[in-house]
Parts: structure tokens; C-alpha cells; sequence
């Protein structure tokens, strides 16, 4: 009956028959993991943790549990808790993308860029389809969040620490690249856009492309594909045309890419990176995606 009531997302009467069976049996493990599960769809989350540690006392071993505890601290925001209870989850299921996509979920949450891509590539590997939406939200991280580490071994100064930041970040727009690539799939009648996501993809590619110049062909495909759509697409479309064509010396919207390497250029001052970035564990492989 609680889990009738469940599905049927009357949750206060599903814990209410889920109460009653631990009534008869304390030591009933799934009961105890199956109210904590509605406790945090009700917001309760101090009965929730209440609950998942009873089933953890019962068997330690039960995922389900410190998965769900996982969640709850999640909800409340104590996202380094939510961390140490998906990674006991992890190693209990290793090989469930669920555990990886979590933990990938709570490090981005905490600006642990690097560390959530990883767990993010993890999550990807062990599904049987292509996960779109992640393969896409990882790009983002690429395009705009990770940040050069701070140097530990060796201090650059002046234009050698400009270069160095400069090639970082290169590197990212690089896999940022390879990342929105597999997002996008090509038909007999060109690359097929069906969301707005699609359509993000296209407008980083066309800049990428003609930024670097190494591919113009496909900057130019790309930028044919902008240009069936109305708005900003088209507009910068136009622009990344005129530039390929050599008609306009700059495009008339800077991109992110532009952008982003003329403030590692030009910013000679070093920029101090959160302590989670230094040391080898927070280190990126530029190399992943090719």
C-alpha cells in the first residue's frame, strides 16, 4: 500500500502505511530506505536523514540509502555532505550512471569544475545511449567556467604567464568544441536542430571555427545552419560569413571564444584560483575528448 500511494504521489499516506510496516518489523530495511524517499519528496528533510540512517544501521551496504542521504543534503544546500554520501553510494555502484551524474551535479554546485567533468565523462561512458543534455552541459563547463590553475612548481611572470593562460584556455574551447560536435547530428539535409541546445552549439562552433581558422568549412556550414533561424542566431551568422568572406575584419558580436582570449591575453596580472585547483588531483586532460 505504500508503495501504491507512492506512485500515486499521495506521499503523506504512503508514509503512513510505510510507518505502520516498520510498526511490525523495526529492522525492515526497504521500509526504512522507501520513507526516507518520501520524506524528501514531502521536504522533510530532518525525518528523511532520520530514516536513511536507520537503513544504514541495518545494512551499510543498502546504496539506496546513501544515495538518498546524498539528495537530502543536497536539498538543504550542504552540497561538501551530499559529496562524501554520493561517493559511498559510487562505491557501492560503481557502474551506475546515476552515482557519477549526482556527484557531477553536487561538484558543479560547488564550482569544482575539473571534478565534475570527470565524473561527468564517467557517467556518460556507462550509458548505452548518448546523454545529449550532459554531453552539452559539459561543454558549458569547458566554454566558460574552468579556469587556468594556479601554478605550484614554477611561477610565470608577465607575458609567459599570459601565454600560458592563453593556451588553457584554447585547450578548453578545444573540448568545448569536440563536445558540442557529438551534440549534433548530421542528416542528408544537413545538421538537424531540434532545441535551442542545438542551437547554442551551432553559434559557439561557427565562432570556433572562425576564430581559430582551422576549418572554415566548417565554420561556414554552421553558419548556414544560423542563418534558417531568426534573432541573434541569424544576425551572428551574417557576421561570421562576412568574416569568413573577408568582407568584415571582426565579428560584430564578439564570442564567447574571442572574448575570453583577449582577457587571457591582455590581463597581466595573475589571478589567485580557488585552492581546489591546485595539486594533481584537480588536474585536466586536455586530451579526453579527442
Amino acid at each position: 500500500l505504500g508503495n501504491y500511494y507512492s506512485h500515486k504521489a499521495e506521499h503523506h499516506k504512503a508514509v503512513e502505511y510505510f510507518q505502520r510496516a516498520l510498526k511490525l518489523n523495526r529492522r525492515y530495511l526497504s521500509a526504512w530506505t522507501l520513507v526516507g524517499h518520501e520524506y524528501v519528496e514531502l521536504k522533510n528533510t530532518a525525518a528523511a536523514v532520520a530514516a536513511y540512517r536507520q537503513a544504514i544501521e541495518i545494512n551499510a551496504r543498502d546504496y539506496r540509502a546513501w544515495y538518498g542521504l546524498g539528495q537530502t543534503y543536497e536539498l538543504l544546500e550542504m552540497h561538501a555532505y551530499s559529496v562524501y554520501y554520493y561517493n559511498h553510494a559510487k562505491r557501492l555502484r560503481p557502474y551506475d550512471p546515476r552515482m557519477w551524474a549526482a556527484l557531477g551535479t553536487t561538484y558543479e554546485h560547488m564550482a569544482k569544475y575539473p571534478q565534475a567533468v570527470q565524473a561527468y565523462r564517467m557517467c556518460v561512458s556507462l550509458k548505452t545511449e548518448p546523454d545529449v543534455a550532459l554531453l552539452h552541459r559539459m561543454a558549458g563547463i569547458f566554454k566558460s567556467k574552468i579556469r587556468p590553475p594556479q601554478l605550484h612548481e614554477v611561477t610565470l611572470s608577465g607575458h609567459w604567464h599570459c601565454i600560458y593562460k592563453f593556451c588553457f584556455i584554447q585547450g578548453c574551447f578545444l573540448q568545448a568544441a569536440k563536445l558540442y560536435e557529438l551534440t549534433l547530428q548530421d542528416t542528408d539535409d544537413g545538421v538537424m536542430v531540434d532545441s535551442e541546445m542545438a542551437l547554442e552549439a551551432c553559434d559557439f562552433l561557427s565562432s570556433y571555427y572562425t576564430t581559430t581558422r582551422v576549418d572554415p568549412d566548417r565554420a561556414t556550414k554552421y553558419a548556414n545552419v544560423l542563418m534558417s533561424y531568426g534573432g541573434p542566431h541569424k544576425e551572428h551568422a551574417k557576421s561570421v560569413l562576412a568574416r569568413l568572406q573577408g568582407n568584415q575584419p571582426r565579428l560584430s558580436q564578439p564570442s564567447p571564444l574571442s572574448l575570453s582570449s583577449q582577457r587571457a591575453v591582455t590581463t597581466m596580472a595573475e589571478e589567485p584560483a580557488p585552492p581546489e585547483y591546485g595539486g594533481a588531483d584537480s588536474s585536466m586532460d586536455m586530451s579526453d575528448f579527442s
